[in-house]
């Protein structure tokens, strides 16, 4: 695959590959080893947990590269959730339009009774008026799409669209940045802080989160997976975090009243810019 093995495993001919694309090549049919296209006597995998080890060390030395596969895998998530809500929206205009004819179907009823009431008396035709007033005022009860509500446990204090468009992160005072699925309103994943969130902002080309917290710690989050990657501490509480719109860089404003550029590659501070107030 010409990138980082995230689980290196061994097969019956003691050749090492990672375990998700030995895998994929099992169920495409094949019985060879990929390296000496040599028949396999099974397709049992073991751990190689020297390579393991090997790799954490060499990604502990390289952080760089670690972000790179993080960024990677962010990009296929994205992929794959942009295939699911594609194929969301493809079902939600199905049904729209089954709705929709059904609308014109009433709709054509109801106008075919007004036309056949018009030489009736005007009792008559006033009945037969209210009763369309009603219909049609049901009618657009029932067909105007209502606004979504998602309940969180206590005051909702931020919230922040994907660049896709796709789902939210919102934070909140109960402690927990939720993720939210744009199309079907569904929390896909949750995740506690150490207290209120109050800022969050997303990576403009990933599935990397940016959270401020009153518990004077800036969290980056791996979107796809929940993950906390890393944390940074504060003088105070992080009022605000901006991402840099074309690197990994981040920009949070502080109670301490101090504007911060970070890496969000290393965590660390790259400037200090310090402000006659609180950063908001």
């Amino acid at each position: 695959t010409k990138e980082v093995m995230k689980q290196p495993v061994l097969t019956s001919d003691g050749q090492c590959y990672d375990k998700e694309a030995i895998q994929a090549w099992f169920q495409r049919g094949n019985m060879t080893s990929p390296a000496t296209n040599l028949p396999l006597t099974s397709t049992t995998l073991v751990p190689c947990k020297p390579m393991q080890a090997a790799i954490q060390e060499y990604l502990r030395h390289r952080p760089e590269v670690q972000v790179r596969e993080w960024d990677r895998r962010a990009y296929e998530a994205a992929a794959q959730q942009l295939q699911s809500d594609l194929c969301g929206k493809q079902v939600v205009n199905a049904t729209t339009e089954v709705a929709m004819e059904a609308l014109r179907a009433e709709l054509r009823a109801l106008a075919a009774k007004l036309m056949a009431s018009r030489e009736a008396p005007e009792q008559q035709l006033r009945s037969v008026a209210a009763e369309v007033q009603s219909r049609l005022s049901m009618l657009g009860v029932a067909h105007i799409e209502k606004e979504r509500e998602i309940d969180h446990g206590n005051e909702v204090c931020c919230v922040a669209w994907h660049p896709s468009g796709s789902r939210l992160a919102t934070g909140s005072a109960d402690k927990k940045l939720r993720l939210i699925n744009a199309v079907t309103g569904r929390v896909e994943r949750q995740g506690d802080h150490g207290d209120l969130v109050w800022c969050v902002a997303w990576h403009p080309s990933s599935l990397r989160l940016a959270t401020g917290c009153t518990d004077k710690k800036l969290r980056l989050i791996d979107a796809a997976t929940g993950k906390v990657q890393r944390e940074g501490h504060h003088g105070d509480l992080v009022w605000c975090v901006a991402w840099h719109p074309f690197s990994s860089r981040l920009a949070t404003g502080c109670g301490d009243k101090r504007l911060r550029l970070i890496d969000a590659a290393t965590g660390q501070v790259e400037r200090e810019v310090e402000h006659g107030c609180e950063v908001c």
